[in-house]
């Protein structure tokens, strides 16, 4: 194993969590139960933990702390003009944070892809759901800003990104499970070793 245990296991839960609140969002009333900023600030801790194995994760950074600073701001701003803001035609900055957002996500995908193969994973479903997200949304963004809203379409590709939640969830647990097995088979394995080392002693 390249990391460490306990690095593995936040890798997976944090990235995990972030692509869910990256993916739904939930209001009651005014308040969003799941806020955006929350999938970025949990894509960084990804990024620092996953910086020491793969580098190339860090180009990453700059993007994600752009998209964070306008998740918190556009909530803030909208708040502040009662709603005001949503009336302006924001299409063209919208779709420059959505290919940026797409972007970033695109990557995360295949260097933590690699990242599992590295540590001998089998990474192979993790490609496959980089595929599907990215396909996803842009069809997701490309209805909801050209089509009616309110299609079945649209509801159709909001159920298939709440299967794709699921699916990674999925994929992240027996992720989790086949690195436990494999570190626990490590352990033994040292264990063992050791007591023959020990054993050898004393017989010397």
């Amino acid at each position: 194993m390249n990391e460490p245990a306990a690095v593995n296991k936040q890798i997976f839960a944090r990235l995990a969590l972030a692509y869910l609140f990256a993916s739904i969002d939930f209001h009651i009333g005014p308040v969003n139960l799941l806020p955006e900023f929350v999938s970025w600030v949990l894509l960084l801790l990804v990024f620092r933990d996953m910086r020491e194995a793969k580098p190339e994760i860090a180009q990453l950074n700059s993007f994600a702390y752009l998209l964070l600073a306008v998740s918190i701001l556009s909530p803030v701003l909208n708040l502040l003009t009662g709603g005001a803001i949503q009336n302006i035609n924001w299409i063209p900055l919208s779709i420059i944070s959505t290919a940026m957002s797409l972007y970033v996500w695109f990557i995360t995908f295949t260097v933590f892809a690699q990242y599992c193969t590295d540590i001998g994973l089998d990474s192979k479903s993790v490609y496959r759901i980089r595929n599907c997200n990215l396909a996803l949304n842009v069809a997701m963004f490309l209805l909801l800003q050209y089509l009616l809203q309110a299609s079945v379409l649209l509801w159709i590709l909001m159920l298939a990104q709440i299967i794709l939640i699921i699916w990674f969830a999925r994929v992240q647990m027996l992720l989790y499970d086949e690195l436990t097995i494999e570190q626990k088979q490590e352990n033994t394995l040292t264990e063992t070793i050791s007591e023959i080392k020990t054993e050898d002693k004393v017989m010397l």
